[in-house]
Order: C-alpha cells, then structure tokens, then sequence
C-alpha cells in the first residue's frame, strides 16, 4: 500500500497515497517526512503505543482534516503537522510535555486548541498562522512560551487558563511576535476537567466563566431525546426536565421540540 515499515518504526509513505490510513499496532515512532506532502491523505489513526512523531512527520498533508494523538506519545517534534491547510481538529496527548517549533504552523482551518497539562514548552512559532484559531486553552502547568508562538493568529480572541492570574506570572511568555495572546480576553481558573451545566440547554459553565455558545439540538437527535423521556436510560430526569416540575411529560417535549432545527 506504499507505507514503509522497518521493525517497529513507519519510516515512509508515497506521496500519492490517497484515503485514510490506519498505522500498525505496535509501531513505536513514526519517522521524521514518514508522510511529508501526502496531500490526498483524508485521515490518520495513530495507535496507543507510538512514542514519539518525528520531525515533518505529516507537513505539507493538505487533506488531513483531524488528528488525535494518543497519550503514549511524549514528544512532538518540529514541523509536524506543518501546513496542514484543512486540519480543523487536534487532540493532544495527555503526556506531551513539548511541542515543537513550527509543529502547527499554517494549520489555517484549525479554530481551537486545548493545550493539555503535561505540556511544559511551546516553541516558537509552534501555532503560527492558524488564521482560524479562535481560542486556546492553556494549562497551569505551562513553563514557557516561545516568541512567535501565536504569530498571526489574527482571529484569536480568547484564552482560557487554568491557573489564577498570579500563576500567570510564573509563565515565561516571550513577547515578541505574540501580541495576539496580549490582546485576546484571558479568562481565569477555567475547569480542567468536564464543564458542569445546570441543564440541556444551559450557555454557561456553572464552575468557570467559560461558555459554549447557543446550544442547538438537530433533528437527529430527537429519538435519543425522546427515548430518554419514555424510559430514562442513562440520563438523570432533570437532564430533561425543561419546566423543573419534577417529572417528565408531553409539555417538555413540547419545549424540547420547539428548540429543535426544522421545528
């Protein structure tokens, strides 16, 4: 299928791979350009066990749209995930302590990033020119910043932390080149684990200033909800009880429905 193995270690693919691609279990690294300009690669499994992703490992993969790096991997080095245009989704391993220079540059689709707690250093220009970036969520544990490491980041408007203000001091945050973090709204002591919600339809975390928009419930999703009020599986009444009369009925349906796309 053009992907070169050795051992344990995925050392090339051909550029004209086209598709998705799931890596072997048991691969240890992924090597440096092992995927370098595979454009029409759409998307990449990466199994538990790989340690580290090498330097341009997935540069220049134009048709990646979504990545979730598994825990295993401790180190993402330099270019990673360079240019990556349409990549618009990123989960980071829990156990990544460093991310590399230029490892998200250009990743012009990507509108969020939740920088996880064992991250230490962010080097420069590591999410430079993602022109969609909207907001980061940075943890406490967080060392240094590099300069430019939000370079260009012209749509960047908020930052949430999970730190108070005075842990803010202990991070080093070079200046130069990232005055988009200066000018975005930074908001304090955000949740570091799930956001907690009164009920369905609530905006605003009730632990934390942060708030997850209009809620909108498709039409796909009515069968589940309706499913939940004849026999309330595994959800709590209250997660439906839209009036707080202590049951559930055809008048909350009612008002389910009327929040529902189409009704």
């Amino acid at each position: 299928n053009g992907v070169l193995y050795i051992d344990n270690h995925l050392i090339s693919t051909k550029t004209t791979y086209s598709g998705a691609y799931s890596i072997k279990e048991k691969t240890l690294t992924i090597a440096s350009d092992a995927f370098k300009s595979c454009s029409k690669l759409t998307s990449i499994t990466i199994p538990d066990g790989v340690i580290s992703i090498g330097n341009g490992a997935f540069m220049s993969c134009t048709g990646l749209t979504s990545v979730t790096i598994p825990d295993s991997v401790a180190i993402l080095d330099e270019y990673a995930f360079y240019q990556c245009t349409k990549l618009n989704s990123v989960t980071l391993s829990n156990q990544v302590s460093y991310i590399g220079a230029w490892a998200f540059y250009g990743c012009s689709s990507l509108t969020s990033i939740t920088i996880p707690d064992s991250v230490i250093f962010i080097d420069v220009l590591a999410f430079s020119k993602c022109t969609s970036l909207t907001y980061v969520i940075l943890p406490n544990d967080l060392s240094w910043i590099e300069k430019r490491a939000f370079e260009g980041c012209s749509n960047l408007t908020d930052v949430w932390f999970t730190g108070s203000e005075s842990d803010l001091e202990e991070i080093e945050i070079v200046a130069d080149g990232n005055e988009e973090l200066g000018n975005a709204a930074w908001h304090y002591n955000t949740c570091t684990s799930q956001h907690a919600y009164s009920d369905f339809f609530d905006d605003s975390c009730d632990c934390c200033d942060w708030n997850r928009g209009e809620i909108i419930v498709t039409s796909s999703t009515l069968l589940e909800i309706q499913q939940n009020i004849l026999g309330i599986k595994s959800l709590t009444i209250e997660f439906f009880d839209t009036n707080s009369d202590g049951k559930l009925d055809a008048t909350d349906l009612s008002i389910i429905q009327t929040k529902i796309v189409g009704f």
